[in-house]
């Protein structure tokens, strides 16, 4: 556990444009202020909605987010030399439409349907969501990895050769006391836990722990998928081109993808994003990030269970 905030210090010190994290920092509260006042995440970054409209408006939202954090960046940077490189840009807009995709495509609802429209078909389609992303977004980064970047590294983050899993099972132990303490919090029991949401809507009574054990197994699915493109393909695709600069831009879009969740949640986002970011740079692999994001998503379920 050491060796992992002896990094997260060093990039604090040496690393991280302090004037920069200061504005993203505030421009992330006025989102979270203006998303607790009038829900605009449901508009700009709606999922389900298979409209070519809304995949514009969901595209220009994250385009926003991390193109323009990109540009932001621009002038608190020393060296401007990397951002003339057509390579940054063209990846960048293939990192929007990816995400962009992710949140457009459902059309497998419409296919699905058609067989079963019971009250516990929503069960089975919040499964299937999670899974299906693994394709809707996976999928597209590891074709782009083929084609761009296979022979210089391996797949993004899926190496393991420098994982030392005890210090994340150490620092997922420390962080589960503040998710304990965001747990009392009334907007964080009003969204966890998700799966006896999802139960209730589907009207299932019998079998709940098995019906509960399979939902967050496909949750825990998508936080595989986000980790291996927020941290695995927005940091070490990026890297060749930004360095560490890379970590502040990528953790900023993270936080957009979080808008309409609890906002402490959406705040914190920041923050782990950044941490998980620098780790992921050292050890060149995700699974450590699985680890934790996995590992606190699953006790913010617990503890919405509990409290």
């Amino acid at each position: 556990m050491r060796a992992l905030w002896s990094s997260a210090y060093t990039y604090y010190k040496t690393d991280l444009n302090k004037r920069y994290f200061l504005i993203l920092l505030v421009i992330t509260l006025t989102l979270v202020y203006f998303q607790e006042q009038f829900r605009f995440a449901a508009v700009v970054s709606k999922s389900g909605n298979q409209s070519d409209l809304q995949f514009i408006i969901n595209w220009l939202f994250y385009a926003a987010a991390f193109i323009g954090s990109l540009l932001l960046l621009i002038p608190f940077s020393t060296n401007k030399k990397p951002f003339h490189q057509r390579g940054l840009w063209l990846t960048a807009i293939f990192a929007v439409s990816a995400f962009a995709f992710r949140i457009y495509f459902y059309q497998h609802q419409n296919w699905l349907q058609d067989f079963n429209t019971t009250p516990e078909f929503r069960f089975w389609m919040k499964c299937i969501n999670n899974v299906i992303r693994v394709f809707t977004l996976g999928l597209p980064v590891i074709v782009f990895w083929y084609f761009m970047d296979r022979n210089t590294q391996p797949l993004y983050g899926f190496s393991t050769k420098q994982l030392k899993p005890k210090g994340y099972l150490i620092t997922l132990l420390i962080f589960s006391a503040v998710v304990a303490i965001a747990a009392v919090e009334p907007s964080f029991q009003k969204f966890y836990p998700l799966a006896e949401k999802v139960l209730c809507a589907a009207q299932i009574t019998e079998n709940q722990t098995a019906y509960t054990l399979l939902f967050e197994s496909c949750y825990g699915v998508d936080f595989v998928t986000t980790e291996f493109f927020f941290r695995g393909f927005l940091i070490l695709a990026f890297t060749k081109y930004l360095g560490k600069q890379i970590i502040l831009p990528a953790a900023f879009f993270y936080v957009c993808a979080h808008l309409g969740k609890p906002p402490a949640e959406a705040i914190s986002s920041l923050f782990g994003g950044i941490l998980l970011s620098v780790w992921v740079i050292e050890s060149k692999s995700i699974w450590g990030g699985v680890i934790i994001h996995l590992g606190i998503a699953w006790m913010m379920e617990l503890f919405g269970y509990l409290w």
